[in-house]
């Protein structure tokens, strides 16, 4: 399991780092409005990874009960 979240939290990583997997050939970072729509994408994607980490722990810890 260590494992897994290892290489998902690595691969995390490296697709938001990849200029090229987030960027387009329109993609302007002079426009007035590219701060703002930056923050609300980061504060997404920072909401999806949280919520599917706290998923994943409330089911990690259900099944640990469930073993006892």
């Amino acid at each position: 399991m260590k494992k897994l979240s290892q290489l998902l939290a690595g691969s995390t990583v490296l697709t938001a780092l990849s200029t090229s997997v987030v960027a387009h050939p329109g993609h302007d970072h002079s426009h007035w409005t590219s701060p703002m729509m930056h923050s609300i994408l980061g504060f997404s994607i920072l909401a999806v990874a949280g919520f599917a980490a706290w998923k994943l722990r409330s089911r990690v810890k259900n099944t640990e009960k469930g073993k006892n």
